[in-house]
């Protein structure tokens, strides 16, 4: 009988608490079952392939006798012999027998013989024969597996649907080690799943909650009061790398066969406070817009009338000096309408009346008034615009605001630094990105650069580096949602002491004049 075989036989009989042993048809002895070794104090390979002749005592061939009557019937056969436990020892017990004829894999029959270490004739002492019990126990053994079929199936079930939820699960014992996570938590985290098993989960989160974690987990099993368990919280999380972010933790008790467990389902929330802070961000900017818009208002005529003053007095008076002065109150008036035109935008709702517009022509109109401005001189100023770039929509007055802004911005840098050649290109290209097909537009200077702390802030409302009085901290926060509005985007990049360049994309339109992607009827 291979080994394979034998082991079938032996979870068969081990399922029975009867003493059993297997033996071929010649008496051969093929195992036995966990009652019969600790009942006798055998050890299996002290009887496997030994024939039952050496295990006890034979009057007169009666072995022999009994074997030839089980392969001559399939009935139980009876037999009284006396077992050696040692050469000095023996025990006198009931050998019943039954012949089984060879199945699944097993070649050849065999014979399980149930031992009873008593004389009784117990007509209780078997109720069902050998062979029956066999087939029960095989028909048992095919309804485990079945179920053990069925348990795998739903376990990889429950692991594919716990594999593709899109928040981390983690599941912990009482001691807070990790016994096992899902695979979002290893992208969330930035560790592999072997790194983390075996681990605690503390690991997993910045002082103070390292600290904190541990001690609600101790003070639940101890005293069953919830501080954690079952009531969600937002926390922090700390990555592979040591960055942290925030978090939304629920955690659960799961008790799994007397034991208890923790599953712990923790959400990303950086997105979520990310666009919280856009939204308040807006509703302020919302805000100032709306107070801009009635200063405006109110301080519009004024200006207007202040304004109409001064140029009258400029023709009528011919002292230099007072004309200079008056030129100083004309520019300080433009300043103060500039200041709450750029402030009224940012709370100004989008343009609901966009038209097709070409960039170059937005370009043009924008920066060809630039040149005459008394920063751009000593400036080498190189406009280099694509042939037959693709229209946009959107609206053009807009378009040229963003250019003179950015323009703007390049210049001022240029006026701060002692560059003999001074250099400003505007640019444009058709690209295709992630925007799909796109027209490009860049501005770039050599001026002093920015360092990466201000790059950062660059696009901030009311952030400027300028001096007091030089600028708002307005003109590159309005661009940046002009261009969101027509659904681009702005960038910028800088190196100290080389310069900066700024880059916007805007969607181009088909040559049909329509969206890319849409269907024309």
């Amino acid at each position: 009988m291979s080994p394979a075989a034998r082991n079938v036989f032996c979870q068969w009989a081990n399922l029975l608490p009867d003493l059993i042993v297997i033996t071929d048809s010649s008496g051969t002895v093929l195992g036995a079952n966990d009652a019969a070794l600790s009942h006798f104090s055998w050890q299996e390979d002290d009887i496997v392939d030994r024939r039952l002749h050496d295990l006890v005592h034979d009057h007169e061939g009666s072995i022999d006798k009994f074997y030839a009557s089980c392969l001559r019937t399939s009935d139980l056969v009876d037999h009284h012999i006396e077992l050696r436990n040692a050469p000095e020892d023996s025990l006198s017990c009931r050998l019943r027998g039954s012949l089984i004829r060879p199945i699944d894999s097993v070649a050849g029959p065999v014979v399980l013989l149930k031992l009873d270490p008593t004389d009784s004739d117990d007509p209780l002492a078997v109720s069902l024969p050998i062979g029956d019990r066999v087939e029960a126990l095989a028909q048992e053994l095919d309804r485990r597996k079945q179920a053990q079929r069925e348990l795998r199936a739903s376990q990889a079930r429950l692991r594919a649907i716990v594999d593709t939820a899109v928040d981390a699960i983690i599941v912990i014992d009482e001691r807070g080690v990790i016994e096992s996570l899902n695979l979002a938590t290893e992208s969330m985290f930035k560790y592999r799943a072997s790194d983390l098993i075996g681990r605690n989960v503390s690991s997993l989160m910045p002082s103070p909650y390292t600290e904190e974690h541990d001690g609600y987990l101790e003070h639940y099993v101890r005293t069953g009061v919830k501080k954690i368990i079952g009531i969600g919280r937002e926390a922090f999380g700390r990555r592979s790398d040591g960055s942290t972010f925030p978090m939304y933790l629920a955690v659960s008790e799961v008790p799994v066969e007397g034991k208890r467990y923790f599953a712990g389902i923790i959400r990303d929330l950086t997105e979520q406070r990310q666009l919280h802070d856009q939204i308040r961000q807006q509703e302020k900017l919302a805000v100032v817009g709306q107070l801009a818009s009635g200063i405006a208002h109110e301080i519009g005529n004024p200006l207007s009338s202040i304004s109409a003053v001064v140029q009258n007095l400029r023709r009528k008076v011919g002292d230099e000096t007072i004309v200079q002065k008056l030129d100083l109150i004309d520019r300080h008036i433009s300043r103060l309408v500039n200041i709450t035109r750029q402030v009224s935008q940012l709370g100004r709702p989008m343009s609901p009346t966009r038209a097709k517009c070409s960039v170059n022509a937005a370009i043009e109109n924008g920066v060809n008034i630039l040149q005459f401005d008394k920063r751009a001189r000593n400036v080498e100023v190189d406009v280099d615009l694509a042939d037959n770039l693709p229209l946009v929509e959107g609206v053009a007055d807009e378009l040229s605001q963003v250019f003179m802004n950015l323009v703007l911005n390049s210049l001022d840098a240029l006026a701060t630094c002692d560059h003999e050649s001074k250099q400003l290109r505007v640019a444009t290209r058709a690209v295709t990105s992630d925007l799909g097909q796109t027209v490009e537009v860049a501005v770039e200077d050599n001026g002093p650069g920015m360092p990466e702390e201000i790059v950062q802030r660059v696009f901030d409302p009311f952030f400027t580096t300028k001096d007091p009085g030089q600028g708002t901290g307005l003109g590159l926060s309005v661009s940046h949602r002009i261009v969101e509005e027509h659904g681009g985007r702005i960038g910028v990049s800088s190196t100290l002491g080389k310069g900066t360049k700024f880059t916007i994309e805007l969607p181009a339109l088909a040559p049909d004049g329509h969206p890319r992607g849409t269907a024309v009827s």
